[in-house]
């Protein structure tokens, strides 16, 4: 994103702060060429985060108010922005926050194992990884993803196995998000649930993505790995952003704390 423009959009209960945001390497602001970010939680800040529910592409439908939204027209120069009510449904976009029930996409929603019921009654972990758990354990260096892993990333997934085999009633959803192929024994373990669908990608994080969220026996997000954006940055020549990961030792207390609290 190359440059953006700040303001405020009227909603039914008053003005709510608005972004856009320009992909055109010249500065110039079009229909098909912008991101913006709408303040529809009301809270008075936009989450600019990576997976934000706050940001949307030119064409995706947002919700104000019980109301569904799309972009209508766009100035040149970005200063003046448009948005018709639509009927169509508003673009799915999870909200990931600490203390917050996680997010179930559509896909899990019908799912006979893998379904909101399967994040309750126990702790359990979605883990996002390019390498399947037996790939982790026995790496074949031939043909995965297993040399783009860091010593710090590999060493985080040998400790969830781990934790997988103390805790034989912890729930593992392990989405492959690289190029290897799922198969059964992959997983393991009986209670590491291996899947490689896109909607579940999407939907977690993205394509060749490493990631954790740690869900408690209520289904409510307990830990993540989660990303920042310093706000104020973004108008100087040196954007600050970035992703804070849980390590191994984060990811074992809070499961043991789960489970002495449970």
């Amino acid at each position: 994103m190359y440059e953006h423009m700040e303001g405020l959009v009227w909603a039914e209960d008053g003005p709510r702060k608005l972004k856009l945001f320009t992909l055109d390497p010249k500065g110039f602001y079009s229909t098909g060429q912008v991101y913006f970010g709408v303040d529809t939680d009301g809270d008075g800040e936009i989450a600019l985060i990576h997976d934000s529910y706050e940001i949307f592409l030119h064409g995706e439908v947002f919700s104000l108010n019980g109301k569904a939204y799309r972009l209508g027209e766009v100035s040149k120069d970005g200063k003046k922005v448009s948005f018709e009510e639509t009927g169509y449904a508003p673009t799915e976009k999870p909200r990931f926050l600490k203390g917050d029930a996680l997010p179930i996409p559509g896909v899990l929603q019908t799912d006979p194992i893998v379904n909101a019921a399967f994040f309750e009654g126990s702790p359990s972990l979605i883990v996002l990884s390019k390498v399947t758990p037996a790939t982790v354990v026995e790496p074949v260096y031939s043909d995965c993803d297993c040399i783009s892993l860091s010593a710090f990333e590999r060493f985080r997934l040998d400790g969830i196995i781990d934790l997988a085999q103390r805790y034989t009633d912890l729930k593992v959803l392990w989405v492959l998000t690289g190029k290897e192929q799922v198969e059964p024994e992959a997983a393991l373990l009986e209670n590491i649930y291996l899947r490689d669908e896109k909607a579940l990608v999407d939907f977690y994080g993205f394509p060749g993505e490493e990631r954790v969220f740690i869900v408690d026996s209520k289904g409510v997000i307990a830990e993540l790995d989660s990303y920042w954006v310093d706000e104020a940055s973004l108008d100087t020549d040196r954007p600050q952003n970035g992703k804070l990961m849980l390590n191994y030792s984060d990811i074992r207390k809070t499961v043991e704390a789960l489970y002495k609290t449970d």
